[in-house]
């Protein structure tokens, strides 16, 4: 109960800007502290620490699991990142199109031919020019999980239900992404996070975040996963089994965007996948197996409500207030206007293509509208606002 009371009163997560100062850190403990009880997280980015988009140490010391464990005064080894996963677009409070045009080049550069080489012709077995992105966050040694200071976090942002307990190494992810099961963008996230969080910065698997928390035999697990499996739609505007996993086992059918003629076409998985209930509490389910497996007592979280997460803005409202500020390749500070901007509620075409009136209150992602800004073509708020007509509110059913 006071755990389950500490959580509740936890604060709203901090804006990029106020992240590092939001909270007094939680430093790592001297091994001589970690005893019992032991206490350990599973889950994805909500647990990992993620705020903005990264995953790096000044966010993961103010993941709910480290408050909580402050606040019980239960010692913690968080598996904590120099830099970030992935490479952060911002530079400290500024999101500056030309850091993210160079970003992006730099990852097509190093991470485009493993992307195409999945999406034509089979599983690479070099996956090193990963790690080599400019800025590509690596595991603190002082945090590594060895046996006088195990790890006790295991989240890995990204992450949907079934990979907590079937990712017991990279290589399960990137079958997954040969399969085209997820979106190659988890090369710089979810793949990363892999090999730094549940392969503490090595190559060789470990297990999956259940298989490590089994391990440790834990007193006690918070338990947070399955926002992914819901959350995706809103990102991408798709919705199918891929984006919305469904309750049952069963052959999945999706949509598919081609790597590089951006087409969409219609796929089937090659084989049943797990849904929703057998991955919690299937017989050999994350909840089954920590319950059968261990003694431990379960804090089981639900789904958030993801209408509220900040990240999302409305449509045909003004965009609001923004927590960094927004410089073209120009060098234009444009972050008032963009406040300012009325969020289209309508966009051009018909039927999959487009969307001529929206329920009200539907919402759409930021990256949706400031991505845009760093397209080549793109060199002013106008031109975004253009460009955002035609695809802000495309979806696919």
């Amino acid at each position: 109960m006071l755990i389950a009371n500490a959580a509740a009163n936890i604060a709203p997560l901090p804006t990029p800007a106020a992240a590092p100062h939001a909270v007094a850190p939680v430093e790592p403990v001297d091994s001589v502290c970690l005893q019992k009880p032991v206490m350990v997280a599973l889950g994805d980015s909500l647990t990992a620490g993620m705020q903005d988009g990264v995953q790096s140490a000044d966010r993961q010391m103010a993941c709910y699991f480290a408050l909580i464990a402050g606040a019980a005064g239960i010692g913690v080894n968080l598996p904590l990142i120099n830099g970030s996963v992935p490479p952060g677009f911002w530079t400290g409070t500024v999101f500056d199109v030309r850091h993210v045009v160079a970003l992006r080049q730099d990852m097509v550069k190093k991470v485009g031919p493993i992307a195409a080489m999945l999406e034509y012709v089979g599983t690479p077995d070099d996956l090193s020019p990963v790690w080599k992105i400019d800025g590509m966050g690596k595991r603190d040694p002082a945090t590594r999980d060895t046996a006088e200071r195990p790890q006790h976090n295991f989240a890995v942002a990204g992450y949907e239900l079934r990979h907590l307990n079937d990712v017991r190494s990279m290589w399960d992810y990137v079958r997954e992404l040969r399969e085209s099961l997820d979106e190659k963008g988890g090369l710089v996230m979810e793949l990363p996070g892999t090999r730094e969080i549940l392969q503490n910065g090595e190559d060789a698997g470990r297990g999956s975040q259940v298989d490590q928390a089994i391990r440790l035999q834990p007193d006690l697990v918070l338990f947070w996963g399955g926002a992914n499996d819901a959350l995706v739609p809103a990102f991408d505007g798709v919705i199918d089994d891929r984006t919305l996993t469904p309750i049952v086992d069963q052959v999945w059918d999706f949509w598919h965007k081609d790597l590089l003629t951006n087409k969409w076409s219609r796929r089937q998985s090659d084989h049943p996948m797990k849904g929703f209930y057998s991955a919690l509490s299937g017989q050999q389910g994350a909840i089954t197996r920590l319950l059968r497996e261990t003694k431990a007592e379960i804090m089981l979280m639900n789904l958030p409500n993801i209408a509220a997460v900040p990240f999302l803005r409305e449509l045909g409202r003004p965009m609001g207030p923004l927590p960094f500020r927004v410089i073209l390749q120009d060098g234009t500070d444009v972050t008032e206007q963009l406040e300012r901007y009325v969020i289209p509620d309508a966009v051009n075409g018909e039927g999959k293509e487009g969307r001529t009136q929206f329920p009200p209150g539907t919402k759409v992602g930021l990256t949706n509208l400031l991505g845009k800004l760093a397209a080549s073509n793109i060199q002013n708020v106008a031109q975004m606002h253009e460009e955002s007509l035609r695809r802000v509110g495309s979806a696919r059913l």
